[in-house]
């Protein structure tokens, strides 16, 4: 991937290539052999322009949505961003000297790697609504998605930097293994996607959407990224030759990702619903509550195990501590029982019959465990303790 240099013998079959033999000589300085053809710089003109105009566009678009408190968008305008810088790359090896291109080209390669990174942050972004919904509603916001873009270009820039200085042979190694290890994590994220959709009742609607969102970002990097980088490992593990395995078989690339990502853009800041997502849920969730002083006595030790650890986990999400189902159960119990005892005209006030010392009530007799863990004789027993 760092060797890279146009030689269309199409359009300019005036290229000699006996400059391999000078490349081999220096090669860290290969901007000099970029060579292009009167058509050639036509039409790398009329598509970069274009293709700038459409992605200032895409940006001001994504930057109008992340006012709306959509973390969402961050990602995309970073993304856009990286293909701008690709995309002013081009058109400054078309106008300046040959002794500044390789700082140029070194500039490409950098908005490269990081259009690979933000679609990590969109791939991961998305498997998280669906797999860890609750962390993303609590956890999600706008600063915490500017943190991770600016760690992304950090760590970007520290590696072209680790990439500049070990040389080219090895700096285009780096390149490239860095350029194909997240193909494993969209993988991992469009599974892990498609089984937690499996499993959770979300609209159909709202399914294909998520799943669309990743199966365009796995796409985009598996037509446009993967074949070149695969390429040039090979090619160096064959001959370890420096050839032309760059520019020319992936100059079209910003162009093409810029319809994608506006067609990314526009479909992934449409966020999944959370009421028309998970309200049944929370609304069932509301009832075991409210009910919870009928059935958390009959409730058998493992369950209640099982339930706490749910809170466990809610409370991991949310950042502050929560009340225990027992002290929820006990409070509830005793605040509902003393409800009834303060109504003398309730209907269940005879279930409380007190003892003539008048502190304790008496207890009912139950012949089963399920009577005797019903909600009367649980709550006399929690009354008399």
């Amino acid at each position: 991937m760092e060797n890279f240099y146009f030689s269309n013998t199409s359009h300019d079959n005036s290229y000699n290539y006996s400059n391999n033999s000078n490349i081999n000589e220096n090669p860290d300085s290969y901007g000099k052999y970029i060579h292009f053809s009167g058509f050639t710089y036509v039409a790398l003109i009329t598509v970069t322009s274009f293709g700038l105009f459409v992605t200032l566009l895409a940006i001001f678009a994504a930057y109008t949505l992340t006012k709306q408190d959509h973390a969402t968008p961050v990602y995309i305008i970073n993304l856009l961003v990286s293909d701008l810088i690709q995309l002013c790359s081009m058109m400054a090896l078309i106008t300046v000297t040959h002794k500044s291109r390789d700082t140029i080209i070194q500039t490409y390669l950098l908005g490269v790697m990081a259009s690979v990174g933000f679609m990590v942050c969109v791939s991961l972004e998305r498997y998280l609504v669906i797999a860890k919904p609750l962390w993303y509603r609590f956890r999600r916001n706008i600063k915490a998605a500017l943190a991770l873009c600016v760690g992304v270009w950090a760590g970007i820039l520290v590696l072209r930097l680790i990439v500049y200085l070990v040389g080219f042979g090895t700096g285009r190694i780096i390149t490239a293994v860095f350029l194909l290890a997240p193909f494993p994590f969209f993988v991992f994220f469009l599974a892990g996607t498609l089984k937690a959709l499996s499993a959770a009742k979300v609209p159909v609607d709202e399914k294909r959407r998520v799943v669309a969102i990743l199966v365009l970002v796995l796409l985009i990097y598996t037509l446009l990224f993967l074949p070149i980088i695969v390429f040039c490992l090979v090619k160096e593990a064959r001959d370890n030759v420096k050839d032309d395995c760059g520019l020319q078989k992936d100059h079209n690339t910003p162009i093409t990702t810029v319809a994608c990502y506006r067609f990314l853009s526009t479909t992934i800041t449409q966020d999944l619903k959370w009421e028309s997502t998970i309200s049944s849920l929370i609304k069932k969730v509301q009832k075991r509550i409210s009910s919870i002083t009928v059935w958390y006595a009959g409730a058998t030790a493992r369950d209640r195990h099982r339930l706490q650890h749910v809170v466990h986990s809610a409370e991991k999400v949310i950042g502050c501590s929560l009340p225990s189902l027992h002290d929820l159960y006990v409070s509830r119990t005793v605040r509902r029982a003393g409800r009834i005892t303060a109504d003398p005209s309730h209907p269940a006030g005879s279930q409380f019959i007190p003892l003539p010392s008048g502190r304790r009530f008496r207890s009912i007799r139950a012949r089963t465990s399920h009577h005797k863990n019903s909600f009367f004789p649980s709550a006399i027993g929690l009354l008399n303790i």
